[in-house]
C-alpha cells in the first residue's frame, strides 16, 4: 500500500507521473537533469521509424525546459543486460556487498522499539478502561494512545520496508549463486524482479538494483 501511494505523491507533494506497467522499463527510467521519468515513444525521425525513450519534461515543454538525451529502446535494453552480466561476472565481490546490505538492514530493525510501544500501549489502554469505568475524564490519556498508535503504524511501515529490502537482497543473492551463464538477450522478467531504477546521463546509465547495488554502464 505504501509503495503504491508513493507512486502518486512525491516528496514535494506533487503528483508523480505513472504510466502503464506493460513494459518493465516504464516509470523506472529517470532523467538525471530534471528528475522526471522517461516515456516510451514510437518515433519517426526523418522518415526513419524507431522506438525511443524520452524525458517527459522535454517531450511536453521542449529542450529549453530540459535537454536530456533521447535513448533508443535497444540501448536501454542492452544496458540492463550489461548490468546483470556485470553482476554475474563479479558475483563473489557482489555477494560480499549484499551480505553487508543485509547486516545494515538487520541493524536498522525496529523490533525492539515496537515491543516497547506495544507494552506502553497495553498499560495505557488498561488505565483508560479504569478511568472510563470510574466515569472520569480520560481525554488526555486517549490522545496519548492515539499518538502511540500513530507512532506504531509508522514503525510497522518501516519494518515492512526493511523486510522487503532483505527479501530482495536474498533473491538477488540466490540468483548470483545459481546462474550458470550470462544473459545473451534482454529479459523483461529479470528487469521487473531485480532493477529498481535506471538514471539516464549523457555519457552513462546508472542501474540501481532493488538489493541496494548501483552500477554505472557507459553509453
Amino acid at each position: 500500500m505504501v509503495r503504491r501511494a508513493n507512486l502518486f505523491s512525491g516528496e514535494d507533494g506533487k503528483k508523480k507521473r505513472v504510466y502503464s506497467s506493460k513494459y518493465a522499463l516504464s516509470s523506472i527510467c529517470t532523467c538525471s537533469k530534471c528528475g522526471d521519468i522517461y516515456r516510451r515513444i514510437s518515433w519517426n525521425n526523418r522518415g526513419k521509424h524507431s522506438i525511443v525513450w524520452r524525458c517527459c519534461t522535454r517531450v511536453e515543454n521542449g529542450p529549453a525546459a530540459c535537454d536530456a538525451p533521447t535513448v533508443q529502446e535497444t540501448e536501454l535494453q542492452q544496458t540492463t543486460v550489461k548490468a546483470i552480466n556485470l553482476l554475474l561476472r563479479s558475483s563473489s565481490s557482489m555477494l560480499d556487498i549484499l551480505m553487508q546490505n543485509i547486516e545494515t538492514a538487520l541493524a536498522d530493525d525496529n523490533a525492539g522499539e515496537l515491543k516497547k510501544i506495544n507494552a506502553v500501549l497495553s498499560e495505557k489502554q488498561k488505565e483508560l478502561v479504569k478511568l472510563a469505568y470510574a466515569k472520569k475524564d480520560y481525554t488526555t490519556l486517549a490522545d496519548e494512545i492515539d499518538l502511540l498508535r500513530d507512532k506504531k503504524q509508522d514503525l510497522l511501515v518501516v519494518k515492512a520496508e526493511t523486510e522487503g529490502f532483505k527479501k530482495r537482497i536474498k533473491e538477488l543473492e540466490g540468483f548470483l549463486k545459481e546462474a550458470n551463464q550470462e544473459l545473451t538477450e534482454y529479459d523483461e522478467s529479470m528487469v521487473r524482479k531485480y532493477i529498481d531504477k535506471i538514471q539516464v546521463y549523457e555519457d552513462k546509465f546508472t542501474v540501481c538494483f532493488k538489493a541496494g547495488v548501483d552500477l554505472d554502464i557507459e553509453r
